[in-house]
């Protein structure tokens, strides 16, 4: 994940710092709604848990 980010920072030629912002600011997205994501189904899981319990 972090050589990504090294990859995105540094600038390259070919590329422009608006489209190095834009890769940066999707993935930064992607990663937090997986991380979301994980969070939500721990919680339903931890729900349900609490459900067969009593």
């Amino acid at each position: 994940m972090f050589e990504i980010y090294a990859h995105l920072i540094c600038d390259r030629p070919s590329l422009t710092n608006n489209f190095n912002f834009l890769r940066i600011f999707i993935i930064t997205t992607c990663f937090f709604i997986f991380l979301c994501f994980i969070n939500i189904q721990t919680f339903i899981f931890s729900y349900n848990n609490y459900w067969i319990y009593t």
